[in-house]
């Protein structure tokens, strides 16, 4: 058996990092959202277009995946800079989305996501504010 030429080597690692980002590995840190504080958020349309609804999280992560809740989703971080994080995200058998989430301040987001839902295209923006800890009412 010959070995692989050098290219050839680097470009298979390269392939196995890339898919291991796509692929059941542990979720990247987003460095925008680490400020953001856990607890009870009221999620509200933006342009007050429906009800708000309340939700109790641990991470800002939770977030990104607003219209897909809790599905195994895989992720890859578009945009990381102060402020400002946007991840797109593939859910097999459940869709796909790309979100865009502005840190206003550590109790305010700006959350702009679109993508495909039980097969049908969707395009939200939320205005989200944390209202408490968790098991607070909403205020």
């Amino acid at each position: 058996m010959r070995p692989l030429p050098l290219f050839s080597a680097f470009a298979l690692v390269a392939a196995g990092a890339a898919v291991g980002v796509w692929a059941g590995a542990p979720a990247p840190q987003i460095a925008a959202l680490a400020q953001v504080e856990p607890g009870q958020w009221q999620i509200k349309p933006f342009l007050g277009d429906g009800p708000a609804r309340s939700l109790c999280i641990s991470n800002a992560a939770s977030f990104i995946q607003i219209e897909h809740g809790e599905a195994s989703c895989s992720r890859f971080v578009v945009e990381d800079r102060p402020g400002v994080a946007t991840v797109s995200y593939s859910c097999p058998g459940a869709g796909s989305g790309r979100t865009t989430i502005r840190v206003e301040t550590t109790r305010l987001l700006d959350i702009q996501s679109q993508g495909i839902v039980n097969n049908a295209p969707f395009e939200v923006r939320y205005e989200a504010r944390r209202t408490g800890p968790c098991g607070a009412a909403a205020r």
